[in-house]
Order: structure tokens, then C-alpha cells, then sequence
């Protein structure tokens, strides 16, 4: 699924700069560019692949390295990037959660020590929390996104159909927004 955002949060915990050498090593095998640079005792990561990007940090403490990833949205593509996520997870056994859409539902995953503790299908409340609803806005303004790209790709290169195609998802994901707003709006408890 190309078209497929998905969401890491609240990932952190501790490795050894042995391990961090590893997972590079792995990471490049994939074929994904990985550029690394210090400033001070902060470690910068930039993932490449062709025009997506993925960047994160990770701070010195001591002879370990502490991880911490509040919020990162990657474009899911051919998976590579998504898979360099989660070895990231799994091989640093970290914590954390990662969602992702799959034919229109929110699944979730839960990290403990890099194991997998739970996944599924995330259900929404009666009355989603403010982060539930945040969080399917922040999808669907990834998927906005991408195919706002797409609609420009095919006006330009006068594929009609595609077009058309395009216009008619905009105008979907427009309205979800818009009823996603509505709810936050009306919603003292959920609004920042």
C-alpha cells in the first residue's frame, strides 16, 4: 500500500552506540540513505528514500545512547522505511506505538521492549479522546498530501482520468476533515 501513512509515538529507551552501528549497517543494506551527524551530545538521523524522509534523534547519556521519538509520520511506500522503523524498535528494545490505516481502519501497535504486546484493530470510542481524533486527522491530512501530489502529477501530464480519479478522493478526505474539525470545534475538552 504506497498510499499508506503510518505513525510512531512515544518511542524511547536506552542502546549502546554498537548496536546503533548495526542497524545502520542494516539499514543501508536496504538501500535507504542514512546520514548521521552529532551536535553535542545529540545524535541526528536523516533516512532517505528517493523524495521521503525520516528524521530523529538520539541523545548521549553516559555510555548509552536514550531514544526518543514523540512523533514520527512516515509514508509506508515499497515498506522499507516503515521496516527500518520497527528494527529500530525491535533491536534497540524500545517502547512505544505505531498506527497505520488498512482499508479505511486504524490498527495499532504496542511495543514493550521491543517485543510486540499488542496489535489490531484500534476502536474509537464513543467519544474519541482528543488524541484519537488528532490522530485520524494527522492521517488523513498525510493522505490529503499525497494525493494532492498526484492530482498536480496528472493535471500536468493531462491524464484525465487520473484527474478526475484524484479530485474525487480530495474531495472525500475534504469532508472527513471537515467533519473531524466540526467535532473538535464543538468539543471543549478537545481542543489545545
Amino acid at each position: 500500500m504506497e498510499n499508506q501513512i503510518v505513525i510512531y509515538r512515544n518511542i524511547s529507551g536506552e542502546t549502546t552506540r554498537a548496536q546503533v552501528d548495526l542497524w545502520k549497517a542494516r539499514v543501508t543494506r536496504t538501500g535507504i540513505q542514512l546520514e548521521e551527524k552529532g551536535k553535542g551530545k545529540t545524535l541526528i538521523f536523516h533516512l532517505y528514500l528517493r523524495d521521503d524522509e525520516v528524521i530523529f534523534y538520539m541523545y548521549e547519556n553516559g555510555k548509552t545512547l536514550h531514544v526518543l521519538i514523540e512523533y514520527l509520520r512516515v509514508k509506508k511506500g515499497d515498506g522499507r522505511m516503515v521496516k527500518a522503523v520497527d528494527a529500530l524498535i525491535s533491536e534497540f528494545k524500545l517502547r512505544g506505538e505505531k498506527y497505520e490505516t488498512n482499508r479505511g481502519d486504524l490498527y495499532r501497535t504496542l511495543y514493550l521492549n521491543g517485543l510486540i504486546m499488542d496489535e489490531g484493530p484500534f476502536h474509537e470510542r464513543k467519544l474519541p479522546a482528543d488524541f484519537d481524533l488528532r490522530l485520524t486527522r494527522e492521517i488523513i491530512m498525510g493522505h490529503l498530501y499525497m494525493t494532492l501530489e498526484q492530482y498536480a502529477e496528472a493535471k500536468k501530464r493531462g491524464d484525465a482520468d487520473l484527474e478526475a480519479e484524484t479530485f474525487g478522493r480530495l474531495q472525500s478526505f475534504s469532508e472527513e476533515l471537515s467533519k473531524i474539525d466540526e467535532v473538535l470545534k464543538s468539543n471543549p475538552s478537545a481542543e489545545t
